[in-house]
């Protein structure tokens, strides 16, 4: 009985960290994705 606490336990903790990771990934991606923006933008020539 208390392996299967335990085992319900971990699983639900292995479950938030994963949201969080994607959420990270996602996030990481996004700024990835700002920094290319800013960066054509920098180099488009100014007049």
């Amino acid at each position: 009985m208390e392996k299967d606490k335990i085992i319900a336990m971990q699983r639900k903790k292995i479950e938030e960290l994963s949201k969080k990771v994607s959420a990270m990934e996602q996030e990481i991606e996004l700024l990835k994705h700002e920094k290319s923006t800013q960066k054509k933008v920098k180099k488009s020539p100014s007049l």
